[in-house]
């Protein structure tokens, strides 16, 4: 099989094979999340198509106001264990007074049902409206407005990787997740790395 380093699919961060130590003095995370949340615009009405990376097979489309999946699965998980530290970087701030709330990150993954690969994605869900000390407080609002919440769909595409936005208004709240679309996955892969490339291509991007 072909090597996975070598391979060059849509969305591929198999570069990122280092672990990175997240020292919060080195990121701006005030400005990097008010930016994603920035980047992305409404879904037009014929949707955006969500693709298998590797075979380009179709996962999911999004419409302006709701995600209708096709026959595969499209997520079969959840895992925030890549970042713990990313996790307890932002609420030791929130804790210090420099950053307003805390951040819910989460890795997801998936199998393409048609080429049988592995894909990933990152998601951020962050708070535009309401403070949050920890992200157990988050996470227990988050999954109430998921269910009870009414939903927008954004997207914005970038040249090394596109980003799908969820508006989620709730009891007078918002709170948006923003997303990867899914990308090329190796057990190789660090996600701390990820991280960092994500960052540094939305402060570099023109709002």
């Amino acid at each position: 099989m072909e090597d996975f380093i070598s391979r060059n699919y849509r969305y591929d961060f198999s570069m990122c094979s280092e672990p990175i130590e997240l020292v919060a003095d080195d990121y701006n995370l005030t400005e990097f999340f008010e930016r994603l949340v920035g980047l992305v615009e409404p879904v037009g009405e014929d949707g955006i198509t969500v693709e298998c990376p590797y075979c380009g097979a179709p996962l999911a489309v999004i419409y302006p106001d709701r995600l209708e999946e096709t026959d595969q699965d499209l997520y079969l998980g959840e895992e925030d264990e890549p970042f713990t530290d990313l996790i307890e970087m932002i609420e030791e701030l929130v804790k210090e007074g420099k950053f307003r709330t805390a951040i819910e990150v989460i890795q997801r993954s998936g199998e393409c049902k048609k080429c049988g690969n592995t894909y990933a994605a990152l998601k951020f869900v962050i708070p535009t409206t309401t403070n949050f000390d920890s992200v157990e407080e988050l996470r227990d609002f988050y999954a109430e407005a998921l269910e009870k919440g009414d939903k927008e769909y954004y997207y914005r595409e970038l040249p090394d990787v596109a980003f799908v936005g969820t508006r989620i208004l709730y009891n007078g709240e918002e709170l948006w997740e923003i997303e990867t679309l899914p990308f090329a996955y190796d057990e190789n892969i660090e996600f701390t790395c990820v991280f960092q490339k994500l960052y540094d291509m939305v402060m570099a991007e023109e709002l």
